[in-house]
C-alpha cells in the first residue's frame, strides 16, 4: 500500500485585511483560511456583480445541476477516447527530429494504475470534475518509506488550499489539506496542481473555475426545474387562494384546513385530472403567473446556452433543447468536432502541461520526452485526417513536396529513397522502363486501375490501412486529387 508523503511543520498563516473582510462577510471561520464552501467555488468572494444575493450558496453543489452534470458526463465519456501516452524525441536517418510513442513508459504505467483504489478512468474523471467545478485539481504524490514515488492520490479540491509565507519569498510554501479538524500540510514537491483557467485575481496561486460567472444562470435552471416539477404535481395549476363565495361567511380554522387537504388530495399525485364536485360555494383566485405567462421554456434555454458556452461545448452535442431546435446531421457533426477543439483538446493540453512540469522529471527525461494524449484513433477527428490525406496528395501530385514529406505528414514510414519529388520520378521514368509513369500536364497520369501505376497503388493501400478506411473511398479521393493536380499544372 502506498504511503502518504511526510507532513510539513505547520506555519503561521495570517489573512490580510481584504481577505479577513471577505471571510467576515461570508461568515467563514478564520481557522480554515478561507477554504471553499463544499463544492461551490474556489473564489473567496461569493457575490456576483449587480446583486447582493449569494447565488453560490443558493446553487449548492454544482454537480447536482442537470446541465452541469450533462456536460461533465459527456466530457468524461469523450475524454477516454484518447489514451494517455508518453512520446520520446529521436533523430531519424536524415537527422530530422521526430516524436514516437514509448510503450510501457513508467509515467504511463503510473497514470493507468495510480493507486490501489483508483484506476486511470476514475483518476481522469476526478480530475475533470475538479477542473470543471473548481478550476483546480490536486493530485498528491504517494511515496514509499525510501522516498520512491509509487502512487498518485486525487484530493477533493474543496479541501485543499495553497499557503505561502507572509514575506512572499516563496510562491507556495505548502498545500493545506483538511479532511477533518486537523489540517495536513503537503510539500509542493509532493503535489501536482493542475490549473484549468486563468489566475484567480483574488488568489493568483489558483485558477478561476469555468462556471464561476454563471451561478445566476445555474440557480435559474434549478428554480425553473423545481417550478416545472411543482406544476406537474399540481396538474399544471399554480398556487390558488380558496375562500367562501358568499359574503359574510367565514370558515373555521378546522374547516379551512379540511378544504386545503381535500383540494390537494383531489389535484395531486395519482388523482391528477379527476373531476372534483364541490358541495360548498367557493371562490378560487390564482396568486401566481401561469406557465404561459412565465414563458418557462425560454427561461430554461438561457442557462443551457450560458453554461455550455463557458465550457466550450455546443448544446446540440449534449442534445439540450436550445441546441436541438435547428439541428441537422451536418451541423451536429461539426458541433462534435468543435467541442473536441474547444473543450477536450485544450483540457488535455492543460493536464499534459502540468504533468510534464510537475511529474515527468521524476519518471523520465523532460528534455526528450513529453506526456500527452493519442488522438489518432478518435472517431470524430478522422475526417480531419481524411482532409489531410487529400491535401497531401494534391501537394505531392503538384510537385510541391517530396514523397518523404507526404508520407511523414500522413505518419507513414519512409526511407532515403523517398526523398524525391514526383517530377523527378517522371523525368527518371522517361529513360527507365521499370519506373512507373506518374504523369504531368504533358504526360497524362494513367488510371489507378493501370497495372503500371505501382507507386500510387501502394500509397493508396497504405493510406487506407493507416486510417482504417475502405480502399474504394481512398481511391476516390486519390482520383480527385489527381484531377486537381492536372488542372493546377
Amino acid at each position: 500500500m502506498p504511503e502518504q508523503s511526510p507532513q510539513l511543520v505547520p506555519f503561521e498563516y495570517k489573512p490580510g485585511f481584504r481577505e479577513r473582510l471577505k471571510l467576515f462577510l461570508k461568515g467563514a471561520p478564520f481557522a480554515t483560511g478561507g477554504t471553499s464552501w463544499g463544492g461551490f467555488t474556489n473564489s473567496l468572494w461569493s457575490l456576483l456583480p449587480g446583486t447582493n444575493f449569494d447565488y453560490m450558496r443558493e446553487v449548492g453543489n454544482l454537480w447536482q445541476n442537470s446541465i452541469v452534470q450533462t456536460c461533465l458526463s459527456w466530457q468524461c465519456r469523450t475524454f477516454s477516447e484518447a489514451p494517455p501516452v508518453v512520446r520520446r524525441q529521436y533523430r531519424d536517418a536524415s537527422g530530422d527530429l521526430k516524436w514516437q510513442i514509448v510503450d510501457d513508459h513508467p509515467l504511463t504505467r503510473l497514470w493507468l494504475r495510480p493507486n490501489d483504489w483508483f484506476d486511470e478512468t476514475q483518476l481522469q474523471d476526478a480530475t475533470l470534475l475538479s477542473g470543471m467545478m473548481g478550476g483546480n485539481c490536486y493530485i498528491e504524490k504517494l511515496r514509499a518509506t525510501d522516498g520512491t514515488l509509487n502512487g498518485l492520490n486525487w484530493l477533493p479540491y474543496w479541501l485543499v488550499e495553497p499557503r505561502w509565507d507572509t514575506a512572499g519569498k516563496q510562491f507556495i510554501t505548502a498545500y493545506e489539506y483538511k479532511p477533518g479538524n486537523v489540517p495536513i500540510y503537503i510539500d509542493p514537491v509532493n503535489m501536482i496542481h493542475i490549473r484549468f483557467g486563468p489566475p484567480d485575481p483574488d488568489n493568483i496561486r489558483k485558477a478561476l473555475g469555468p462556471l464561476d460567472s454563471v451561478f445566476r444562470e445555474i440557480a435559474l435552471d434549478n428554480s425553473s426545474s423545481t417550478m416545472v416539477a411543482s406544476l406537474a404535481r399540481n396538474v399544471g395549476v399554480p398556487g390558488v387562494v380558496i375562500m367562501p363565495k358568499v359574503d359574510g361567511v367565514k370558515w373555521s380554522e378546522e374547516r379551512a384546513k379540511d378544504m386545503k387537504a381535500e383540494y390537494m388530495a383531489r389535484f395531486g399525485g395519482d388523482k391528477m385530472g379527476e373531476p372534483y364536485v364541490l358541495t360548498t360555494a367557493v371562490d378560487m383566485k390564482n396568486i401566481a403567473w401561469s406557465p404561459t405567462e412565465m414563458n418557462l421554456e425560454a427561461l430554461r434555454r438561457l442557462p443551457e446556452a450560458r453554461v455550455c458556452s463557458n465550457l466550450g461545448i455546443a448544446p446540440v452535442v449534449l442534445y439540450l433543447q436550445v441546441g436541438m431546435d435547428k439541428s441537422t446531421y451536418n451541423n451536429v457533426k461539426m458541433a462534435y468536432d468543435a467541442a473536441w477543439h474547444s473543450n477536450i483538446i485544450p483540457t488535455q493540453r492543460r493536464i499534459a502541461s502540468a504533468i510534464n512540469r510537475q511529474l515527468l522529471w521524476e519518471l523520465g527525461n523532460p528534455k526528450r520526452e513529453k506526456f500527452g494524449y493519442d488522438l489518432s484513433q478518435v472517431y470524430y477527428l478522422q475526417q480531419d485526417q481524411t482532409d489531410l490525406a487529400n491535401r497531401v496528395a494534391t501537394l505531392y501530385n503538384s510537385g510541391i513536396i517530396m514523397r518523404s514529406q507526404a508520407l511523414e505528414m500522413l505518419d507513414l514510414p519512409f526511407t532515403e529513397a523517398d526523398h524525391i519529388y514526383k517530377t523527378d520520378i517522371v523525368a527518371a521514368g522517361s529513360g527507365q522502363g521499370e519506373q512507373p509513369n506518374l504523369g504531368n500536364s504533358r504526360n497524362p497520369m494513367p488510371s489507378l486501375d493501370d497495372p503500371n501505376d505501382k507507386h500510387w497503388d501502394l500509397v493508396v493501400r497504405d493510406i487506407a490501412r493507416h486510417f482504417e478506411l475502405p480502399i474504394e473511398e481512398v481511391t476516390g479521393y486519390a482520383r480527385q486529387a489527381r484531377a486537381t493536380a492536372a488542372l493546377v499544372s
